[in-house]
C-alpha cells in the first residue's frame, strides 16, 4: 500500500501487507477502477481472487474463475483487514466497483465471465451480502469487461458506465454507454451514448451539478481506431487493445 500527500505528484516508498491475502487465494486483484469513502468514514476497497488456477504460466485467463472479497480500513488507511473473504459465488464476479446508497446501502457492480453485470448488496458496509443478482439491463461484451459505477451526490441514482459490444454476439468491445438506475440498480435506463468505436476500460467521477440540476459526470475510457464489423472483416483484435486515453464530460 501506498500514499500521496501532493495530489499524486509523488508517492511514498509502498508498505507491502501479506495479511491481506488468504493463503488458498492463487489470483488477486483490486477494483477498477477505485475504492470508495462510506459515510461512516470507512474506506472500502472491493477485490477478487481465485483459489483454483489451471494454468501454470499465471496467464490472466485464470482470473475468470473468481470472487470477490472487500478490504477495508477504519483508520483513515493506516490498517487494513479483510472484511469480507467471499461473496458472488457462482457469477465469478472480477473487476468490482463499490458504490453507497442514501439509506447506507453498498452496491457493488461487478464483471462476470459472461455478456451481463453482477449486482451485490450489503447493509452492514461490506461484512456481508444479503443479495447478489445478475443486473435486468446491464449488458457487456461475451467475456465480460471492465465497468464503471458511482452515485450521485445525494446517493439516490446510480451511474454505470461500460461496453456494450454489438448484438447478437457482443464479440468486440466497443460502444461505451453510460446507463442511470434510480431504483437502486432494479433498472437502467439509457443516460449517455459516449462513442458507438472500439473502446475499454472506463472511470466515471461525479463532478458536481449544473445550475439547473443537472449531474456533472467525467468519464476516463479507453479507445481505438480499428473498426469492427461482424459480418465482413475487422481490424479490432478480439482481445481489444487501446490505442490512446479520452476523457469526456457530460451532463446527465
Amino acid at each position: 500500500m501506498t500514499h500521496s500527500d501532493d495530489d499524486g505528484v509523488t508517492f511514498e516508498e509502498p508498505t507491502y501487507m501479506p495479511h491481506l491475502q488468504d493463503d488458498a487465494w492463487k489470483w488477486i486483484g483490486l477494483g477498477p477502477p477505485k475504492g470508495l469513502q462510506l459515510e461512516s468514514g470507512r474506506l472500502l476497497l472491493p477485490g477478487y481472487h481465485g483459489d483454483f488456477w489451471p494454468f501454470p504460466d499465471r496467464s490472466s485467463v485464470g482470473s475468470g474463475f473468481t470472487k470477490g472479497h472487500t478490504i477495508v480500513s477504519d483508520d483513515k488507511g493506516e490498517t487494513w483487514s479483510i472484511l469480507n473473504h467471499e461473496f458472488g459465488e457462482g457469477h465469478y464476479v472480477n473487476e468490482l466497483q463499490a458504490a453507497q446508497l442514501a439509506n447506507g446501502t453498498v452496491v457493488i457492480n461487478a464483471r462476470e465471465f459472461k455478456d451481463r453485470r453482477v449486482l451485490s448488496y450489503s447493509d452492514d458496509e461490506g461484512e456481508t451480502f444479503y443479495r447478489v443478482n445478475e443486473a435486468a439491463d446491464l449488458h457487456e461484451t461475451y467475456q465480460g469487461c471492465e465497468g464503471s459505477m458511482i452515485t450521485d451526490a445525494e446517493g439516490s441514482k446510480l451511474y454505470y458506465s461500460g461496453v456494450q459490444g454489438r448484438t447478437p454476439a457482443r464479440i468486440y468491445r466497443e460502444n461505451m454507454t453510460i446507463f442511470g438506475s434510480s431504483d437502486a440498480g432494479e433498472s437502467w435506463q439509457l443516460a449517455q451514448s459516449v462513442t458507438e468505436g472500439a473502446s475499454g476500460y472506463s472511470a466515471m467521477q461525479l463532478l458536481g451539478k449544473t445550475d439547473d440540476g443537472k449531474d456533472r459526470v467525467g468519464i476516463l475510457f479507453e479507445r481505438s481506431d480499428c473498426t469492427a464489423d461482424h459480418f465482413r472483416s475487422t481490424s479490432c483484435p478480439t482481445i481489444f487493445l487501446p490505442e490512446y486515453i479520452s476523457w469526456e464530460v457530460y451532463e446527465l
